[in-house]
């Protein structure tokens, strides 16, 4: 009976520490992931600034932009839904293929990002108020 128990005891203990690692993993992915959002939404609002200054240097007006834009695109709407729908199967395998590779970048951007802020926590002096000489009698 003995050996069963410790059979179950030792397979159980293997599966605790698997879902500890994955558990690991998955909180490293998402400070990875707020990480690069946060990097990438700061770019994107920077190439949005310099689409605005050039729209508002070349004196035309958002609305022609926008026509000019949006025009071009539904001149063929077969086409561009036949190309719509390709580049939906396009993105699907990309995400398929390239999801446990990209998971992979998340947990290590996260785990950096956790080594950092660690590093900043420690370097921090620490303000805590000294107890004074003078103690009141």
């Amino acid at each position: 009976m003995s050996e069963l128990t410790e059979k179950v005891s030792k397979k159980l203990s293997s599966q605790y520490e698997q879902l500890n690692d994955n558990w690991e993993k998955i909180v490293k992915a998402s400070r990875g992931l707020a990480f690069r959002v946060k990097s990438q939404s700061e770019k994107q609002l920077k190439e949005l600034i310099e689409a605005g200054e050039k729209i508002e240097s070349s004196n035309k007006s958002i609305l022609e932009e926008i026509r000019a834009s949006v025009s071009a695109p539904l001149t063929d709407v077969k086409g561009s839904a036949n190309k719509a729908r390709l580049a939906t199967l396009g993105l699907l395998s990309r995400v398929i293929e390239n999801g446990e590779r990209y998971f992979g970048e998340l947990v290590e951007l996260g785990d950096k990002s956790s080594d950092r802020s660690k590093n900043q926590s420690q370097n921090r002096p620490n303000n805590k108020p000294k107890n004074s000489a003078h103690k009141a009698a």
